[in-house]
């Protein structure tokens, strides 16, 4: 069976263009996933800058999407969902554009 980041790593890179996404500290550095650098050390002004960039893109998409999963219930039911069996993104789009 195809892996979860594998498909959406084929699917990020279909049209020749290399894609990333952003994604809090939860989450495993990965091949299209960006994660802010730890804290555990000092960091660069430079990496400081660069997490508080990335915080900002995440919070204002996570508004959006906890707008979506408010008028969209569904959406968060978990047992409802089977990430590699609908068409969950098809399902998010028309949400957010119904939104």
């Amino acid at each position: 069976m195809i892996q979860l980041e594998d498909k959406l790593c084929e699917k990020l890179r279909e049209d020749g263009t290399e894609y990333v996404g952003f994604a809090d500290s939860g989450y495993a550095l990965g091949n299209f996933l960006i994660t802010p650098f730890s804290r555990r050390r000092n960091l660069t002004a430079e990496e400081r800058e660069f997490n508080r960039t990335m915080s900002s893109m995440r919070q204002s998409s996570e508004w959006g999407i906890g707008r979506v999963k408010s008028l969209w219930s569904y959406l968060e039911y978990k047992k409802n969902l089977r990430v590699l069996s609908m068409p969950l993104s098809m399902m998010f789009l028309l949400a957010v554009h119904l939104g």
